[in-house]
């Protein structure tokens, strides 16, 4: 399999007493992903961007700092290149400062051994670039401590580095994606309207919200201003998140595995995507493609990863535009009224030429005779022709 090339860079800080000056609420890490086959050309656009925008200087999310403008410019541009940006974002004000994560080296170890779980998900053979943290001496803990933990999958091929970030122009996008996600979710930092931030961060971003289960809606509250949307919101939210809960480390299995990367991937957009959009079924078979590294077949989409998902009680909206978490019970009325439009003509159809042929054959052949057609035939039997 190709080798995967991650850059990983933070923001915040690992104290929890959020209420100290200078204190993050929030500690993001980020792991931005490229293939080895499309890294230098990535690095040559990175580094164009970096010329046009901070001319001799380095790329840093702290020297934009609340200029908003010139944040969306920067992250339009860094949102084009040939990457995917797995994110670990934790709150801290639902952390126990008494817990073994008020110690620096936990809680850095807790959340880097995070990502990098969902990192491995993408492939064997990883090479990671980390930005320099801490001591020397931390950095070798780190390193040891990865090394014992996924001795068998992330270690086997991949190589481990420390650099500082003005030596790597890619260490320096992931700072700046990692300010900018920032800009959503920390509530000290974060901006009022987000909205123009999120569309410039693109879809190629997927954000793992921690602690487990507590999630932050993107939606506007005027789209699920009534108490059933949001009832409706964050149920579908939690029958996705469960299933990835459940299903999530199966990573021997490709058809789970593709049925993860299609959830993480409608979670992502529900969290940072354009409210009331719909993520393609190119987009979406694009995204599992390039993770499991073969082509996925419109028949495989829908039978073996959405059509399971669903079976599962995981609730997807879909349409001819693509798939989306449901936000809403106006969402579930579209869904309806497009699986209306389907659904009903194709077993009217199915129920006449039953009928046409059970006449032709003067009632010897029954085309939902088999036994295996018996649920089908129930409905059929239904339908006034």
């Amino acid at each position: 399999m190709e080798r995967l090339h991650v850059f990983v860079d933070e923001y915040g800080d690992s104290h929890l007493d959020v209420s100290k000056p200078g204190v993050s609420s929030t500690y993001i890490v980020v792991a931005l992903c490229v293939r080895d086959r499309a890294l230098k050309h990535v690095m040559v656009q990175a580094e164009e961007i970096r010329k046009t925008f901070f001319q001799s200087g380095e790329m840093k999310s702290s020297s934009i700092g609340a200029k908003q403008g010139r944040r969306l410019h920067v992250m339009r541009a860094l949102s084009k290149l040939d990457v995917f940006i797995i994110a670990y974002c934790a709150r801290k004000t639902e952390l126990d400062s008494c817990s073994g994560l008020s110690f620096k080296k936990s809680f850095v170890k807790f959340f880097a051994s995070a990502l990098y779980e969902r990192v491995t998900r993408c492939g064997d053979d990883i090479h990671i670039v980390h930005d320099e943290h801490g001591s020397e001496q931390f950095q070798e803990e780190l390193k040891a401590y990865l090394e014992r933990k996924y001795a068998r999958d992330l270690f086997s091929s991949t190589k481990f580095i420390s650099k500082k970030s003005e030596e790597n122009v890619l260490i320096q996008a992931a700072d700046l994606f990692a300010g900018s996600l920032a800009r959503i979710y920390d509530p000290i930092k974060s901006v009022q309207d987000n909205g123009e931030l999120r569309a410039a961060l693109g879809n190629s971003v997927s954000v793992t919200l921690w602690p487990s289960g507590k999630e932050v809606t993107s939606l506007p509250i005027g789209e699920h201003a009534r108490e059933d949307d949001e009832v409706i919101r964050r149920y579908c939210v939690k029958r996705a998140q469960s299933y990835l809960e459940a299903y999530g480390q199966k990573d021997s299995d490709r058809d789970e595995m593709s049925r993860v990367i299609f959830l993480d991937a409608l979670l992502a957009h529900h969290t940072l995507g354009e409210p009331g959009s719909f993520l393609s079924t190119r987009t979406l078979k694009r995204e599992i493609s390039s993770h499991l590294g073969e082509p996925v077949s419109d028949h495989r989409f829908r039978s073996v990863i959405v059509a399971k998902l669903r079976d599962a009680d995981v609730i997807i909206s879909s349409c001819a535009k693509g798939y989306r978490i449901p936000s809403s019970s106006e969402d579930l009325r579209e869904f309806s009224a497009f699986s209306n439009s389907i659904i009903p003509p194709m077993v009217a159809r199915l129920a006449r030429a039953r009928k046409g042929i059970r006449e032709a054959t003067l009632g010897r052949i029954d085309i939902l005779a088999d036994a295996e057609l018996i649920e089908l035939q129930k409905i059929a039997d239904a339908v006034v022709y």
